[in-house]
C-alpha cells in the first residue's frame, strides 16, 4: 500500500510540476498579452536614452568639425615649423590635395571621438535595459560574420533603392521650385590624386561612416528595441538614421536603405551585410566622383552613362524581386523575439516623439533648410553634374587652409 501511495503521491507531484511548467511556457509564449509596470518603465528609459544619444551624436558631428577646423588653423598659424618633415610633406601637395588630406583626417577624428562618447553612454546605461540573457544573445544582431544568400544581388538591390530615392528627391526639388524654393548646389571639391590621399579619403568616406554608423543604428539601437517588436525596431532605427544625416535628400534614401539593411540584419542576425552595403553605396559615390572628373567625358556623356547604369540595376532588381517573391514565394515575415514585450502602438508613437527627438528633429530640419533658398524669380544654377546628384554624398567637411599664404604664418 505504501508503495502504491508513494507512487500516487509522486505522480501527483509530477503532474503538478508539469502543469506548472505548462502554465509558465504558456505565459512565456504569450508574453505580449500583458505588460508589467517594470516593462513600461524600462521601455520609457530605453526610448529616452536612445533619443538623447542620437541628439548628442548629431550635435557632436557638427561641433567637433568646427573645433577641429579651428585647431588645424591654430596649429598651422602658430606652431608650423618650416624645418620639420611635415612641412616638407605638406608643401609637396597642391592646395586641393592638401585640403583633401586635412579633411579626411578630420572626418576620421570626428567619427572616432563622437561615436566613442555615444557608444560609452549607451552601453553603460543599457546594460540593465537589455540584459544579456540567453534569449537576448540568441535573438540579437551580432558581429558574427554571416551573410544572406545572393549577397551580391541584394547589394545591387540596395543600390537601386538609393538611386530611386535620389531620383524622387530630384523630382521633389523641381516641385519646390514652383513655390519659389530652390535647391543650392555646391561645387564638388576635387578628389585626391595621390595614392596616400586616395587611401585616406577612402577610409574617411567609405569605411569609417559604414562601420561606426551601422554599429550605432543597426547594432545598439536595433538590438535595444528588438524585444518591443521587430517592425518597431526597424522603423525607429531607420528614421533616426535618416534624420542623423541632416539633409532632405539624404533623409529619404538613408531612411529607405536603413529599413532595408535593418530588415536583413534581423533576418540574418548579423550586422555585416549592413556594413558592406553602406560601404558599397559610399564607394559607388566615390567611383562616380572620379568618373565625373574625366576630361574626356562631357556632361551629356555622363548623363547617358549614369542613365544606362541606373536602368541596368533597376531592371536587374525588378527581375530579382519577381523571381524571389512571385516564383519562389519567399516569406518576409519576421519571427517574434523570445523576450517580446507588448507595448501599445499609441504609447510607442508617443514616446518616440519625446523631448529629445523633438529637439533633434528641429535641429535636423534647420540644418536641412540651409540647402535651400527662397528665389526672387531666377532659379539657382545646378551645374553640369546635376544628374549625378541622385547619388548619395557622404558627409565631408572641407577644411580650406591655405599653407601657401606665407605672410599669414610669418614665414
Amino acid at each position: 500500500m505504501k508503495l502504491k501511495v508513494g507512487d500516487s503521491l509522486s505522480d501527483n507531484y509530477n503532474s503538478y510540476d508539469n502543469n506548472k511548467n505548462n502554465i509558465n511556457k504558456k505565459n512565456n509564449a504569450n508574453r505580449w498579452v500583458y505588460t508589467t509596470n517594470y516593462d513600461k518603465r524600462q521601455f520609457i528609459f530605453t526610448m529616452l536614452l536612445i533619443s538623447f544619444a542620437v541628439l548628442i551624436q548629431f550635435i557632436l558631428l557638427g561641433k567637433l568639425s568646427e573645433l577641429i577646423y579651428n585647431a588645424w588653423n591654430s596649429y598651422f598659424q602658430y606652431t608650423f615649423n618650416p624645418r620639420s618633415i611635415f612641412y616638407k610633406f605638406f608643401m609637396s601637395m597642391d592646395s586641393d590635395e592638401f585640403n583633401n588630406f586635412i579633411s579626411s583626417i578630420s572626418e576620421i577624428i570626428v567619427y572616432i571621438i563622437s561615436f566613442a562618447v555615444v557608444f560609452t553612454v549607451l552601453i553603460f546605461f543599457l546594460r540593465k535595459a537589455a540584459a544579456k540573457t540567453d534569449m537576448y544573445v540568441q535573438n540579437r544582431v551580432s558581429f558574427k560574420f554571416r551573410l544572406p544568400k545572393n549577397t551580391w544581388a541584394l547589394l545591387i538591390l540596395g543600390l537601386s533603392i538609393v538611386y530611386l530615392c535620389g531620383m524622387i528627391s530630384n523630382v521633389l526639388d523641381y516641385f519646390f521650385r514652383f513655390f519659389g524654393i530652390d535647391k543650392i548646389y555646391y561645387d564638388t571639391p576635387l578628389l585626391p590624386k595621390t595614392w596616400y590621399g586616395f587611401v585616406l579619403y577612402f577610409i574617411a568616406i567609405v569605411l569609417t561612416p559604414a562601420f561606426f554608423e551601422e554599429i550605432f543604428c543597426r547594432f545598439l539601437i536595433l538590438n535595444s528595441l528588438r524585444k518591443y517588436g521587430g517592425g518597431f525596431a526597424i522603423i525607429t532605427s531607420a528614421i533616426l538614421f535618416g534624420m542623423l544625416h541632416g539633409r532632405t535628400d539624404a533623409f529619404l534614401y538613408a531612411t529607405a536603405i536603413g529599413l532595408y539593411s535593418a530588415y536583413i540584419a534581423v533576418k540574418t542576425k548579423s550586422i555585416w551585410f549592413s556594413i558592406i552595403l553602406h560601404a558599397f553605396v559610399n564607394a559607388m559615390t566615390l567611383v562616380w566622383g572620379y568618373i565625373s572628373e574625366l576630361k574626356s567625358l562631357s556632361s551629356d556623356h555622363l548623363d547617358i552613362i549614369y542613365l544606362l547604369f541606373s536602368c541596368a540595376i533597376f531592371i536587374f532588381s525588378i527581375v530579382y524581386l519577381i523571381i524571389t517573391f512571385i516564383i519562389k514565394k519567399k516569406n518576409l515575415t519576421l519571427t517574434k523575439h523570445i523576450n517580446y514585450v507588448y507595448i501599445r502602438r499609441s504609447r510607442k508613437i508617443l514616446l518616440f516623439f519625446n523631448i529629445a527627438t523633438i529637439i533633434f528633429l528641429c535641429l535636423a530640419i534647420y540644418q536641412a533648410s540651409q540647402d535651400y533658398s527662397i528665389s526672387t524669380g531666377s532659379s539657382g544654377s545646378s551645374g553640369s553634374s546635376q544628374s549625378l546628384s541622385v547619388i548619395p554624398e557622404p558627409m565631408n567637411q572641407r577644411y580650406d587652409i591655405n599653407i601657401w599664404d606665407m605672410d599669414r604664418y610669418g614665414v
